[in-house]
């Protein structure tokens, strides 16, 4: 996916450019994505804060801390009006404030078709029903991210770039506190 990819809420108070390529894309079949999204699985674009830029005219987003399998949290943010969730952050070394995990579905239509997951996780939780794509790298939690084979070399470069910020915000001890609207 190249960059500069645009997107937004339905009702378009919410608007926003990804400046950059995706670190990675991920479709997660976890329970709690499920109940939490009212959908079969979710599929996230994830890419450094940096490069998520939302509009001047996009008013704050709407925080709420849910729970995820790791027991870090999650802060899904949505738009104030019509309450779609646009965007998450993760707790711990998923990034905090410092990476965004952009809902592949509040990408204008013209920029989803090209977009593809790197990785299905949680697929031991996945509905029997929905299949996969030949030769998916698929997990039934989790992958390693240490194994390497999923992030390719940049993204891999760009991500260390922003350990020593996410380093020092899992070390100070800042969480989502499960259940607090931000």
């Amino acid at each position: 996916m190249a960059s500069n990819r645009t997107g937004g809420c339905p009702c378009g108070t919410v608007r926003y450019t990804l400046t950059a390529p995706p670190l990675v894309v991920n479709c997660c079949h976890c329970n709690l994505c499920k109940k939490q999204t009212g959908v079969a699985f979710t599929t996230n674009i994830i890419i450094e804060a940096s490069h998520f830029v939302l509009d001047l005219s996009t008013p704050p987003l709407l925080s709420v801390a849910v729970d995820t399998p790791s027991g870090n949290g999650q802060l899904r943010k949505h738009c104030p009006k019509c309450l779609t969730c646009v965007v998450s952050e993760y707790g711990g070394s998923f990034g905090g404030p410092f990476i965004q995990y952009v809902k592949i579905g509040t990408l204008d239509p013209e920029f989803q078709a090209g977009i593809r997951p790197d990785a299905f996780v949680f697929v031991k939780e996945k509905l029997n029903w929905i299949g996969l794509p030949e030769g998916a790298r698929a997990f039934p939690e989790f992958y390693d991210f240490a194994k390497g084979g999923v992030w390719s070399e940049e993204s891999i470069k760009r991500r260390e770039k922003l350990l020593p910020q996410i380093n020092e915000w899992v070390e100070k001890g800042e969480k989502f506190k499960v259940g607090e609207i931000y």
